[in-house]
């Protein structure tokens, strides 16, 4: 098993061993959906449709944005080259030969990339799938899914990724995320996150969160310079203008965030007493949570809400193997496994009531 070492050493002493580890595990992860019972296969077949056919045609009522989708599809508003991601283009094209640019196909068509790919993905990394099929359908499912559904199919091809990221095949790596960037500017992260997780030493993703939490309590804000930096790169200025969300006050520090931090702290205890039996596609799962922290606070620094909120949801994807993973090591599974299921739901509670982002559902429990 391996060990906490910086990388380096890491890579240079053991890494034979920590990727016939890694494979061996891959290897049984696939065998165990190859040997999967037909009633497993059918609940698996009709759990997928389910969550295909509610976000496809947007059962639970139009999400907050619907109605910005539909105007893109229909009416082609704000479907710039240098605003809207390829890979939505070219199914907004498909979808105008094929379909006659319908708008609920489009979303169906969105619906069956993200959740089979969500599917898969977690089906074959998690140690526990039933757990991460759960706490999927109370988070991602309803943020990417339902709403933001560029951005499901990005973090869907990232989970994908995360195999090829813990054994170091860079080639396969970044292809997977050069198709992600193609589905959401958000997924730029992904390039130079190859080189933090595998050539940054560990004791240093111990300490980023809190790195970036004093940056933001220091306060630093670029924001009346970046624009006037990126104009040379027109597309990037652009896109700068239209994805950044500058606004002079934001609030780092939330039931979320502070949730977030505490559950890091959670896990960096429990890894630190459990090095012997630490895999590295853990490991990777527990450095990418970290960057995750370490970007929301220090973006939130410089007055971005959007970017730092949006790549802060981004990489926090891997809770959804990471958390099983963090079970595994309980003596006790279920009561873990309830109370992570229980923080799930809170999250969807905030979703739905604070967030507001399907109006329609938050009607319906209004009125029960």
């Amino acid at each position: 098993m391996t060990n906490y070492v910086c990388a380096d050493n890491y890579l240079m002493n053991q890494s034979n061993k920590s990727k016939t580890l890694l494979q061996n595990n891959c290897w049984l992860m696939v065998a165990n959906i190859l040997k999967a019972s037909n009633i497993e296969i059918i609940c698996i077949v009709v759990f997928g449709t389910i969550l295909i056919a509610t976000a496809g045609l947007q059962l639970f009522g139009p999400s907050a944005d619907y109605y910005a989708y539909q105007e893109m599809v229909i009416d082609k508003t704000n479907v710039k080259l240098d605003t809207v991601e390829f890979a939505f283009r070219a199914l907004l094209w498909i979808n105008d030969i094929l379909f006659g640019s319908d708008f609920q196909t489009f979303l169906v068509m969105f619906a069956i990339l993200g959740v089979s790919i969500k599917l898969f993905a977690l089906l074959k990394y998690s140690k526990i799938p039933l757990l991460s099929l759960i706490l999927y359908a109370f988070s991602y499912y309803l943020l990417h899914e339902y709403i933001q559904i560029r951005a499901g199919v990005a973090t869907g091809i990232f989970l994908l990724a995360l195999s090829d990221l813990a054994k170091g095949d860079a080639k396969r790596y970044f292809l997977k995320a050069l198709l992600a960037i193609l589905f959401h500017w958000s997924s730029v992260v992904l390039l130079p996150l190859y080189f933090i997780v595998r050539y940054v030493k560990i004791g240093m993703f111990y300490l980023l969160p809190f790195i970036g939490i004093l940056l933001f309590i220091n306060g630093v804000n670029v924001d009346l310079v970046t624009p006037e930096a990126l104009l040379p790169i027109e597309w990037l200025s652009n896109y700068y203008v239209a994805h950044s969300g500058q606004q002079e006050e934001i609030k780092a520090f939330n039931l979320i965030s502070i949730s977030h931090v505490g559950l890091f702290l959670f896990v960096a205890v429990l890894y630190l007493r459990s090095k012997e039996i630490i895999d590295e596609f853990d490991l990777v799962l527990f450095k990418i949570f970290s960057i995750s922290l370490f970007l929301f606070f220090f973006l939130s620094s410089f007055q971005l809400p959007v970017i730092a909120f949006r790549l802060n949801e981004y990489l926090n994807v891997v809770l959804l193997l990471l958390i099983p993973a963090i079970v595994c090591q309980s003596d006790d599974k279920l009561v873990m496994s309830i109370l992570f299921i229980f923080y799930f739901m809170l999250y969807a509670y905030h979703l739905i009531f604070n967030v507001q982002a399907i109006p329609d559902l938050l009607i319906f429990f209004q009125i029960i």
